[in-house]
């Protein structure tokens, strides 16, 4: 890296707004071989004025050229120790980390980050290299290691899961360590710059300027550029394609979000996108077509910047069918529950829902032919504790009546409900007697330290399990049954007397038929042996099915094509497949991935 880059890193680590302010279109470097002294990028950033905003910054990141990373695939090459060669992506990828001293990657399921990750550390030359992975996947990542160890030159990494970072006392566990090389794999672990993880990284990279940093993940974002604009701003600096700004990249993301709702303000500020990289009609478009066109734009723009490798190629050997089951439906006893839903409080009656998530969780748990209720009778006294239900349910009424009618931003949650009513008695303590929603929650704080019961699932009807358990019957070969509720999981297993591989406990070949948790085992395992998936649960996330599918439809399947068969005959899981489907499309609109939910051919069957 040479000193104008090393001097930007900097700045847009720690402080963006400055970087943004100082740096001219005419400032930006061309070319990344470009070398300056430190003494004169030290006086160009402090004395030249403001002539571009940030989104110009971001347009003007110069595009990538073949000539810029031709040094690193020399070095590159000389990695291997055999005739097994690395992928194209993958030497590319590392081309560009040694080049950009920095990485972010919209690779692909299947396409081998794990390798990237390990290699990178010699390209970079790294002293003190570490690696961070989801839990789950530590001990896939030892396994990689054995695997290419006669292949390549391996440096020893150091890995630790996300978790180790979340932890109390992990607050200073980077700083103890401190690496000169961090690789962040699956990388959408870090989407929340609020998280505990997050934020102990970020402040260790701007503390340490010059640690190489990278991320990587098939799914950086779910439903908004904000999941990954901080990792870009921390692994390529003033060379990210992505603002550098909030009021920029709010803008930017109002435009291109899933949920985004541009302002007359936001299309002003995101048009030089547009002028760059959009297409000649761009002025005329109006709507979605013009949301289309600046989702092309942007996708442009992010996957020619210098330091942005992203795959647009499927791993998969074979294809992939994704065919929805529209029976069962719900019987009565289930829509029934669902009225009670309706009014927010559950099918017992003893639980007000206080918010839509709530709400949402109890309609999927009916769809699956249950509900739960507090196991009053597994408490150390055996009794209903009436006081603690009283003052929840008083409690969780007045916080629904309050996000219904009242919700805005800085007031739209359960918790942001109670700080602002704590604050207000905080102010007047005598609001306890004269206001109702301030005596509730004084209520409610009075007992909401007593142990949480224990719950037990309430079974409305086995609808669901039944109709698995024939459908398995009739398919005739090993499936993989994907389940999200741990009740539905068990009886889905006991029904068919199927392994249930819940969390620690992965399928493992040969290939028979058993039941697997989507939360626990939807990320990181080759399960190539199986064919056929049954998702009983569908999530809603477009990033957990792309996750989900990659366990099957990945580098290594044998059989010529690979099918997922989903319920949605239920409307909640319907809903639920929708929403992840529209996230798809938003993610390989604005990355140019091949999203399996969006290029996978969808058939719907009837019973």
């Amino acid at each position: 890296m040479d000193a104008l880059e090393l001097l930007a890193k900097r700045s847009a680590r720690s402080h963006p707004d400055e970087l943004a302010d100082r740096v001219t279109r005419r400032d930006i470097p061309q070319d990344l071989t470009s070398s300056a002294t430190v003494d004169h990028v030290s006086r160009l950033l402090s004395v030249a004025p403001r002539r571009v905003s940030d989104t110009e910054r971001a347009v003007a990141v110069p595009r990538a050229t073949e000539s810029m990373f031709e040094l690193n695939r020399a070095r590159v090459e000389r990695l291997h120790k055999s005739d097994v060669r690395l992928r194209p992506v993958q030497a590319k990828a590392l081309a560009v980390l040694g080049t950009c001293r920095g990485l972010l990657g919209a690779i692909g399921v299947g396409h081998g980050k794990t390798l990237i990750a390990i290699l990178g550390a010699s390209i970079v030359g790294s002293k003190r290299p570490v690696v961070m992975v989801p839990p789950s996947l530590r001990d896939t990542f030892a396994t990689e290691l054995e695997k290419f160890k006669d292949a390549f030159d391996l440096p020893e990494v150091t890995v630790i899961a996300y978790s180790m970072l979340s932890r109390p006392e992990g607050t200073d566990l980077l700083r103890k360590m401190s690496p000169d090389y961090i690789f962040a794999d699956e990388a959408h672990a870090l989407r929340h710059p609020t998280s505990a993880r997050t934020r102990r990284l970020l402040r260790y990279l701007e503390e340490n300027p010059e640690t190489v940093f990278a991320a990587a993940s098939g799914t950086l974002t779910a439903r908004s550029i904000r999941d990954y604009a901080h990792l870009a701003r921390h692994a390529l600096g003033s060379g990210s394609p992505l603002p550098l700004l909030s009021s920029h990249l709010d803008s930017w993301a109002n435009v291109l979000d899933v949920d985004g709702r541009p302002s007359w303000s936001d299309w002003q500020t995101i048009e030089p996108l547009l002028d760059e990289f959009g297409d000649d009609m761009h002025p005329f478009r109006r709507g979605k077509a013009k949301r289309e066109a600046a989702r092309d734009a942007f996708r442009l723009r992010l996957r020619s910047a210098p330091g942005v490798v992203a795959t647009d190629d499927e791993s998969a050997p074979c294809s992939l069918l994704i065919k929805l089951l529209e029976n069962p439906e719900p019987p009565v006893e289930c829509l029934q529950a669902f009225a009670s839903i309706d009014d927010g409080i559950s099918p017992d009656g003893e639980t007000v829902y206080e918010d839509d998530v709530s709400s949402w969780r109890a309609y999927r748990q009916v769809s699956a032919g249950f509900h739960y209720r507090w196991a009053w009778e597994d408490t150390p006294s055996g009794e209903r504790d009436e006081e603690w239900l009283r003052a929840r349910s008083a409690w969780s009424r007045h916080v629904r009546r309050q996000l219904e009618k009242n919700a805005c931003e800085g007031y739209d949650s359960p918790a942001l409900v109670a700080r602002r009513v704590q604050a207000e008695i905080d102010g007047d303590p005598r609001l306890v007697k004269s206001s109702a929603i301030h005596c509730a929650l004084a209520e409610w704080s009075r007992v909401s330290s007593r142990p949480v019961p224990p719950t037990v699932p309430v079974w409305l009807s086995s609808y669901l399990v039944e109709a698995v358990a024939a459908w398995v019957e009739s398919i005739g070969e090993p499936v993989l049954i994907w389940y999200e509720t741990k009740a539905l999981g068990e009886a889905i297993a006991r029904s068919g007397d199927w392994p249930l591989c819940g969390p620690g406990n992965p399928p493992k070949a040969p290939a028979e038929t058993c039941v697997v948790s989507i939360n626990a085992h939807n990320k990181g395992l080759n399960l190539q042996a199986w064919r056929t998936s049954l998702v009983v649960e569908p999530p809603s996330s477009g990033q957990t099915w792309e996750q989900l599918i990659g366990r099957t439809h990945r580098a290594g399947q044998t059989a010529d094509e690979v099918e997922v068969f989903v319920f949605v005959g239920p409307e909640p899981f319907a809903r639920a497949f929708a929403s992840a489907k529209d996230q798809a499309a938003y993610q390989a609109a604005t990355t140019g991935g091949r999203f399996k939910l969006v290029f996978a051919p969808t058939l719907r069957l009837k019973g």
